[in-house]
């Protein structure tokens, strides 16, 4: 009796407090929050209840908790229509001040709940309204990244999204939303490349205006990089403006060009950042020297050629620097043969120091025939008692071709080790030198027959390869090869390779 006595007191006092809460909930046209979300969640009144939890979350002066609870029983209900659809809407469309946060998410939930949703989100690309151009991209793209069933669906509609692409090739405040908008193809696949020109012309405008009529243009250029990242090996025509945009000011762009280009399968240097490592005289000589190695995998640029060739003709920069320098300016003679050899050849003949002259020298003789003053310079290496040195003189003047040609005969006075790979070694140097400066091609007919007796297959393979590039001369001695290929037995691979050599020399027929 006396359990008894405490029970009818708490049990009255439970249905007081529950009645007090239920008095409390947050209403609407006099039904409570609970009782919209039930009616939305059975499906018995879902178009109303949306609604009705809609003006909830825009009521100001519902308590805060209030209304995120409203928002989060109308966007977990799983209750997906067109009735619930419009009830978003009105969220979105009509937001206050205090309700953009709403608005963000009422459209993410909104491209997120099923095919139609996109569609409807979609729509929002055309509203007048920014913000909410710029809430429709950022969902889609969440949609693409995070709805798999969706992802299918948005690939659909790929021709509406160039189409809204290309309104940011103009100058706008809006580079977020369309940053957001060219990433959804960074997600949606990478066979679909449909989206790389319209990309590309984004990204030449903004490179035209140097990134600096918007401040909302580095947003747009890294958005439509990534996308490019995201596509890969489908968007390799954006190659050339990803190498303009290596060294653009904006540093993300730069940094997000040099990721695009290294998911292309090319270096993903950022020439900008080394270059300023290359000629800081506060960086030790030997990193220096690193740094202009490395810009070598850097596509050429009309301002990286100037900086590189100011550090050359700098007379105060160490010996190593200017030469590597030259070597790295050798390496971009494409891009302005004129300017790059009239600096590398002035500093050559105006330079003292034999060693540095010598390293000028070398860089020049890649420059082919005009690298005649660098001829006498080279060739004393050929009296050199280094392998190596030997090695390089004989390549450069190969490079020059026909103006040293007159020292090719010097080739086979030069001395090697006793060792038979060495003499092999350099003899292979020879034939293929002779054949660049198109002199001595009998002779060097000559040497590859001897390396094809040769017990060393790869030397013999790479004597029966050469004499394809001494047609004429080589038809001399077709004869001698038939012989040699009769004679091989044991070395199959060979065997085909001096009958294919056989039927290009008689025919010109390489298959």
């Amino acid at each position: 009796m006396a359990v008894n006595r405490y029970i009818l007191p708490t049990w009255i006092f439970l249905v007081v407090l529950t009645t007090l809460n239920m008095s409390c909930e947050v209403s609407y046209n006099g039904q409570s929050l609970s009782s919209w979300s039930e009616q939305l969640r059975s499906g018995e009144n879902p178009g109303e209840a949306a609604k009705a939890l809609v003006a909830i979350i825009q009521d100001s002066k519902n308590e805060e908790s209030d209304r995120k609870k409203a928002y989060e029983l109308l966007t977990q209900a799983g209750v997906w229509n067109s009735e619930v659809f419009e009830a978003l809407e009105i969220l979105i469309k009509n937001p206050s001040d205090d309700q953009l946060d709403y608005q963000m998410y009422a459209t993410e939930v909104l491209a997120k709940a099923s095919e139609a949703g996109v569609d409807r989100t979609l729509s929002l690309l055309d509203h007048d309204d920014p913000h909410i151009r710029f809430c429709a991209a950022t969902a889609i793209h969440k949609s693409s990244s995070k709805r798999v069933h969706l992802r299918k669906h948005i690939e659909t509609k790929i021709p509406i999204l160039i189409r809204h692409l290309k309104r940011f090739e103009r100058p706008n405040n809006e580079g977020l939303a369309g940053s957001e908008l060219a990433m959804v193809f960074s997600v949606i696949g990478t066979e679909k490349a449909e989206a790389v020109p319209q990309l590309i012309s984004i990204l030449e405008h903004i490179h035209k205006r140097k990134a600096s009529n918007s401040r909302n243009d580095p947003f747009l250029a890294v958005g439509c990089i990534k996308a490019i990242n995201g596509i890969g090996k489908n968007a390799d025509a954006a190659i050339p403006i990803l190498n303009k945009l290596l060294y653009i000011q904006d540093r993300s762009i730069a940094e997000e060009a040099a990721k695009a280009r290294k998911s292309l399968g090319i270096s993903g240097i950022e020439p900008r950042r080394v270059l300023l490592k290359a000629r800081s005289r506060k960086v030790r000589p030997k990193d220096r020297l690193v740094a202009l190695e490395k810009l070598k995998e850097a596509p050429a640029n009309e301002n990286l050629i100037s900086e590189l060739i100011k550090i050359l003709e700098n007379q105060k920069e160490p010996e190593e620097v200017r030469q590597a320098t030259a070597s790295t300016l050798a390496h971009f003679k494409d891009h302005d043969i004129d300017k790059i050899f009239d600096a590398i050849h002035q500093q050559m003949t105006e330079n003292l120091n034999s060693t540095s002259m010598k390293m000028l020298a070398y860089s020049l003789s890649s420059f082919g025939a005009r690298a005649v003053d660098a001829i006498p310079i080279i060739a004393k290496d050929l009296k050199s008692l280094d392998f190596n040195e030997q090695e390089r003189a004989i390549k450069a003047l190969a490079n020059i071709g026909s103006p040293a040609a007159h020292l090719a005969s010097q080739f086979y006075d030069i001395p090697v080790s006793a060792k038979n790979e060495s003499k092999l070694g350099r003899k292979i140097t020879i034939i293929k030198s002779l054949i660049k400066m198109k002199t001595l091609k009998d002779r060097a007919v000559q040497d590859c027959l001897s390396l094809l007796k040769q017990e060393n297959v790869n030397y013999a393979n790479q004597g029966a390869v050469l004499l394809r590039h001494l047609k004429p001369e080589a038809k001399s001695v077709v004869n001698e090869l038939k012989t040699i290929a009769d004679n091989t037995k044991e070395n199959r691979d060979l065997k085909v390779l001096l009958q294919k050599t056989i039927l290009f020399l008689e025919f010109g027929d390489k298959d």
